[in-house]
């Protein structure tokens, strides 16, 4: 019971301090910074970390850039190096290569050069077993096996990550990588050690598991990357510049008078890119729209009867003029569809008027023709932002500067509604509106919609002041709410002399702000900044705020009374807990006495293979997840190789979650965890997809099933089915109420097949594993109490033998083992055990049991 509170506690702690994985990681500084100025993450700065015959590192890593050789970790003692290099690309090809005692081994990991992209997350896992010498090494879902029987056996390592300068280990050389969740695992496969590396500042990292700090040299913590934009890029350009991001690809287009600099994301490099003649509307009002097949750019004068064509193809320029003279005003929005040629323009001002029409042009004839609106009513505004959706026809419409009546006159304020509006048909459907909203902010003309998460993206600014501040918002595409989720830009708002564009790199899940400001000498200055997927506010960020100079407001209040908040909660949390100790522990003598009554042996009922027949597995409909997983089908039918290891992850995460939640999972929390680098959409289509395969299998077993509830996913067993961990832990939670020997014989046959099947290494499924054997190891020991060693210990000695299929050293449970051979006389076996545990303690430990056979039972 105690241990289970300090566990509590400590969750509790590591909830209150800890981020979520996908913001944290520490980004490694490579050439052409100075050696010494390279980043080096020591695991053990202050002692090693001590194993026993198996050991296993596992980590996520991304790298950023492929040109540089480097050490991603050594692991070393006196005897025994492991290197991990990674070697740049020889025709387009770069590698991980596993280094053991400076040999090279089997272990050589190919990546194409294309997969080297910032943000992109890969999972890492090297397992060594010193006493086989098997090394196998995981990256993603491919497992590399090599044997080096001249390992050595060691008690003790020291890992360095990057840059070591622990002699003789010395190396500067470090890749172009970040590094997020290391994680060590015992030889039992149980987290000893977890840094998530999810700091803001400083030079030390969290263990949220062995409680041991890193000591990091020349950090870049990724999770203020998430928070605070990163200049990428600043230089002065011709003319009045504006911004086009390509579609499907990384290149953002900086448009001059004479030339456009494209600067690809990706590789966060920038290219210049001269015309064969002027851009005629380099002017002040001139804005850029680029048409669906990234092939024409257009520039719109401030009359938008001036338009210019940029031919990407041939680099040149056009300049024509609109044939109509019904078109658009000025700042109106202008956005192109991925379906048709067409572009359009939405609202504006002109004449102290605001608009709310919308405007179509056709770039074959010519012509700016009116699209009437049907639907809810859209008030006139300029300043409007427009956002994509997943149905490539729609629109999301938010926000802008106007009023209902159109006339400048009537007052005028910061409208705060979002619309659904369809180009094409020119259908609109309001989302929300609220219109007695004193929000005051405007948004730049594009936004970021993200369906899946439910939020809309748009980067803001208080209005109309000559130095102003740009902002992130997320906004809910649900609701008249929203969340700053960034630090500040500064912002020289001007109609005719600035310009903020806001795009997203789906490469590299970053947002993109480009912002520019009109020089007197007919130049551009511009800037360009990058902000990690997924935003974050103020309040997620674990640094003491020291670093957000860039932001004018002060220090927000309300943190200071959640500090204080969760402060007397742990306060009331631990008394709380500490009460429930002493309570249990007063209780326990009652608890563990000896029940006369508890064990009714009617083992003389049962021949032996009347027992067997009743303590076998069913041979249909049934389930395994203890010792391994298998599943049999209505007919019998091994169907085990049908539950793929997707679809296995899938339904085993379903199940947990069922099992500890009561209820269900939702299916955002099965996206985040089962496809946690994937795009909102990829995520929900991954999940659709293995959904379907997942319940077709289902469907040959009788009685179980995935059920949706909304908005919860259930799986659902009936009594034509077994599954056996939900049988035996149905069976341990009635652990007081009488027991007989053959009901007894039915929960042993299953609980000593082993712990939860060791088929997926994934963090919540092994917390739940863990969790399982210690709610068996609990029953296994409460069960012994109650029935005794001296009343009945052959029943004793099996219930401890089941102990040691689960975990073959536990100490209690060979001292059971061997008291009860001793109370049945069988005493040459008692000092036998004790023998064979003796030479596997030593084996596993490197030194000798400390007890003899005397001491060992006397307690």
């Amino acid at each position: 019971m105690r241990i289970r509170i300090l566990l509590l506690l400590c969750l509790i702690s590591s909830a209150l301090g800890a981020q979520n994985v996908y913001h944290t990681g520490l980004m490694f500084k490579t050439s052409p910074v100075p050696k010494e100025e390279r980043t080096s993450l020591n695991l053990t700065p202050s002692k090693p970390i001590k194993v026993r015959s198996r050991f296993t590192l596992r980590f996520d890593m991304s790298l950023y850039n492929a040109d540089h050789f480097g050490y991603v970790f050594r692991i070393f003692s006196d005897n025994t190096l492991y290197d991990f290099i990674y070697t740049p690309p020889q025709k387009r090809v770069a590698y991980l290569k596993l280094v053991v005692n400076q040999k090279l081994t089997d272990i050589q990991i190919p990546i194409h050069e294309n997969r080297i992209v910032k943000n992109s997350w890969h999972k890492i896992q090297l397992t060594s077993n010193q006493q086989t010498g098997i090394i196998k090494l995981e990256y993603d879902n491919t497992q590399y096996t090599i044997t080096q029987p001249e390992i050595r056996y060691t008690k003790k390592f020291n890992v360095v990550f990057g840059a070591c300068t622990t002699a003789p280990y010395v190396s500067t050389e470090v890749p172009a990588m970040a590094i997020r969740n290391i994680r060590i695992l015992d030889h039992e496969g149980k987290i000893s050690s977890n840094w998530l590396l999810d700091e803001s500042k400083g030079e030390f990292a969290r263990d949220l598991a062995g409680g041991e700090l890193a000591k990091v040299e020349n950090p870049i913590w990724m999770i203020n990357d998430h928070y605070f934009w990163r200049l990428k890029q600043s230089f002065k350009t011709d003319g009045y510049a504006d911004f086009v991001k390509e579609k499907n690809n990384s290149n953002l287009s900086v448009i001059g008078k004479n030339k456009r600099h494209v600067y690809n994301i990706t590789k966060d490099a920038i290219t210049e890119q001269y015309y064969n003649n002027e851009n005629p509307l380099a002017k002040d009002y001139n804005r850029c729209v680029l048409d669906r097949n990234n092939s024409t750019l257009f520039s719109f004068g401030g009359s938008s009867n001036e338009i210019g064509e940029y031919d990407i193809s041939t680099n040149s320029w056009t300049k024509t003029s609109a044939k109509s003279k019904n078109k658009p005003v000025n700042n109106s929005t202008l956005f192109s569809t991925p379906i048709t040629k067409d572009l359009f323009a939405f609202g504006g001002y002109s004449d102290y008027a605001y608009s709310n029409k919308l405007f179509r042009y056709n770039a074959e004839s010519k012509t700016w023709s009116q699209r009437a609106l049907m639907g809810d009513f859209i008030p006139p505004r300029h300043y409007a932002s427009i956002a994509s959706c997943d149905n490539d026809s729609c629109f999301f419409l938010f926000g802008g500067y106007g009023n209902n009546s159109g006339q400048q006159e009537l007052g005028s304020k910061c409208l705060f509604d979002l619309y659904h509006i369809n180009p094409i048909s020119g259908k609109v459907k309001q989302v929300w509106s609220d219109k007695q909203s004193t929000e005051n902010f405007i948004p730049t003309a594009q936004a970021i919609s993200d369906e899946k998460e439910e939020s809309l993206y748009s980067l803001s600014f208080h209005p109309f002041l000559n130095s102003t501040l740009l902002r992130l918002f997320k906004v809910s595409l649900n609701a008249p709410s929203y969340t700053i989720v960034s630090d500040t830009l500064h912002f020289s708002f001007d109609d005719n002399k600035s310009r903020a564009r806001l795009f997203f790199n789906n490469e590299t899940q970053e947002f993109v702000a480009a912002v520019s400001k009109r020089l007197p000498n007919d130049s551009t200055q511009v800037n360009l900044y990058t902000l990690t997927y997924p935003p974050i506010s103020e309040k997620n960020i674990t640094a003491s705020y020291e670093s957000v100079l860039t932001n004018p407001d002060k220090f927000p209040k309300y943190i200071y009374y959640v500090v204080i908040g969760l402060l007397l909660l742990t306060t009331w949390l631990f008394f709380w807990f500490l009460r429930r100790v002493v309570r249990s522990d007063s209780g326990k003598a009652k608890t563990h006495k000896v029940n006369e009554h508890f064990f009714i042996d009617d083992s003389e009922n049962y021949t032996k293979e009347e027992l067997k027949k009743a303590t076998a597995s069913p041979k249909a409909n049934y389930l395994q997840l203890l010792g391994e997983f298998r599943a049999l089908d209505r007919d019998g039918n091994d169907i085990t190789k049908l539950f793929t290891p997707k679809i296995q992850q899938l339904f085993l995460f379903i199940l947990v979650n069922n099992i500890d939640r009561k209820t269900g999972v939702p299916s955002k929390l099965i996206d985040q965890t089962i496809w946690p680098y994937h795009t909102p959409q990829s995520a929900k289509n991954n999940r659709s997809v293995n959904i379907k395969k997942l319940r077709t299998v289902l469907e040959k077993i009788d009685g179980i099933s995935l059920d949706y509830v909304e908005p919860l996913w259930q799986v659902t067993f009936e009594k034509s089915s077994l599954c056996d961990l939900i049988f035996i832990l149905k069976r341990i939670s009635k652990s007081g109420k009488k027991l007989k020997y053959s009901s007894l014989e039915k929960r042993l046959s299953r609980i000593s097949k082993g712990v939860m099947a060791p088929v997926i290494q994934e963090e919540w499924y092994e917390k739940f594993a863990n969790q399982v054997t210690t709610q068996m190891h609990e029953y296994l020991f409460d069960s012994i109490d109650r029935i005794g060693i001296k009343s009945h210990p052959a029943v004793t000695r099996r219930l401890a033998r089941t102990i040691l299929k689960l975990e073959s050293l536990n100490e209690e449970a060979i001292k059971v083992f061997i008291l009860s051979l001793i109370r049945l006389k069988k005493h040459s076996q008692a000092h036998n055990e004790f023998d064979l545990f003796c030479r596997d303690y030593e084996k596993l430990y490197g030194e000798p049991y400390g007890k003899s056979f005397k001491e060992f039972i006397q307690n």
